[in-house]
């Protein structure tokens, strides 16, 4: 897989060099979504949250979880989702957990992040808070500075929503510290540790 993939923007025809971000597989292999080299990128007008996700198969366990559909901001001011080659297409063909099990794994980061948008009052799809739970899959534990370069949010509106997914008792602090604070998703961790401890008892 290229480390970066060309991408144009449909609404300025700027050209990107996108790298694909990778995310943490269960079995601690790096997974990437394999870009659909060639095909166009689309821009986002109206974000529905339920399409915001994709399944990606890890290439070294052949477990499928749902992470965030790859996006890049141009400098136009556009939010371009970026393509995606499907399961079928995609070149890591191990056999998935469903197969192997029977049943569906029983860790999904999109119900719980369904759960935790009802708890918030669904946000609006751009403010920060929205954002972060996007990211929170990849990044259970997670600090401002961090939350800031994944956002592209101002430090203010930053901890501003950090502070109110802890008071929604969706973050939980590290720290008590005034400055440097991090805080972890416990529910995210919890859930992946359960879906770690069933399929290590499958034999």
């Amino acid at each position: 897989m290229p480390d970066r993939v060309p991408v144009r923007c449909p609404v300025c025809r700027r050209d990107h060099q996108y790298a694909p971000a990778a995310y943490p597989c269960r079995c601690g292999a790096p997974v990437v979504a394999p870009p659909a080299l060639g095909a166009p990128a689309r821009q986002l007008v109206h974000r529905v949250w339920e399409d915001s996700w994709i399944t990606v198969r890890c290439g070294v366990c052949g477990r499928q979880d749902r992470w965030p559909q790859p996006e890049l901001d141009c400098g136009c001011g556009a939010v371009l989702a970026l393509p995606v080659l499907s399961l079928p297409q995609a070149a890591g063909r191990a056999e998935p957990e469903v197969a192997r099990h029977g049943r569906a794994p029983a860790w999904d980061p999109v119900a719980l992040a369904v759960h935790w948008l009802e708890r918030l009052g669904h946000p609006r799809s751009d403010a920060a808070i929205r954002q972060i739970l996007r990211e929170l899959p990849a990044h259970p534990v997670i600090d401002a500075a961090v939350a800031e370069a994944l956002t592209g949010k101002s430090h203010t509106a930053v901890n501003n929503a950090l502070n109110q997914l802890e008071a929604a008792g969706i973050l939980q602090p590290l720290n008590e510290r005034r400055w440097g604070r991090s805080w972890e998703a416990r529910e995210q961790l919890d859930l992946a540790t359960a879906f770690e401890e069933r399929v290590g008892g499958v034999g």
